[in-house]
């Protein structure tokens, strides 16, 4: 789609420091994140990982995703540099690396202006997604393994149990629920190829 490349030639050229308020930077680095790691992904495509073109030495979060603000970026910037400083842990339900673990991709983009509201949303959203955002053995659960990852990020809500307590959905959650522990995360990007498309990309790349 022609309108990724017009997406990725508008973050290597756009000055964000220009963004002053902090909702308007959650959404715009939000956002920037998403697309470079699209754009990784149909870059190297087909691919069964996004992890999997990186190393123990030098996982792929390191490598170069784009040039942003006339400067290459990494994934790893964009999200611990830049994205975890602003005390916002919902980021981590808005940020999407490529993987059937991760939070869905939104079908619109962050803005400053219903950034609250849509935080709010992918939250809720995710922590209903069984498997994937919380699973329930009687009154035992098993979470998303981000909330171990980053347990500090959400020491300033309260913590990871007064996190869990606002956004696990009541309705599939008892009250007197206890946490037993995380759910391993999938990495493997969320598409198969079918035999007659793997086909297509081998003589298109010939």
């Amino acid at each position: 789609d022609d309108r990724l490349d017009t997406l990725m030639q508008f973050l290597a050229e756009y000055d964000y420091d220009q963004l002053t308020n902090k909702t308007e930077r959650i959404a715009y680095f939000l956002n920037a994140y998403n697309i470079m790691a699209i754009n990784m992904v149909v870059e190297n495509w087909p691919l069964k990982s996004l992890r999997g073109l990186g190393n123990m030495f030098r996982p792929v979060w390191t490598h170069s995703c784009g040039t942003f603000n006339n400067e290459h970026m990494t994934l790893r910037k964009l999200e611990h540099d830049i994205l975890r400083k602003q005390n916002e842990p919902r980021i981590h339900f808005a940020l999407n690396c490529a993987s059937v673990s991760c939070p869905d991709l939104r079908s619109e983009p962050y803005v400053g202006e219903r950034l609250e509201q849509q935080l709010s949303e992918q939250t809720f959203g995710f922590f209903k997604q069984s498997g994937k955002g919380v699973v329930v053995d009687g009154n035992q659960i098993k979470v998303t393994p981000l909330l171990d990852w980053f347990e500090e990020d959400f020491e300033p809500v309260g913590g990871v149990t007064a996190f869990l307590h606002t956004y696990l959905p009541k309705d599939s959650v008892p009250a007197d629920w206890q946490l037993q522990g995380f759910l391993p995360y999938d990495w493997e990007v969320n598409a198969h190829l079918s035999g007659s498309e793997k086909r297509q990309i081998r003589m298109r790349d010939k």
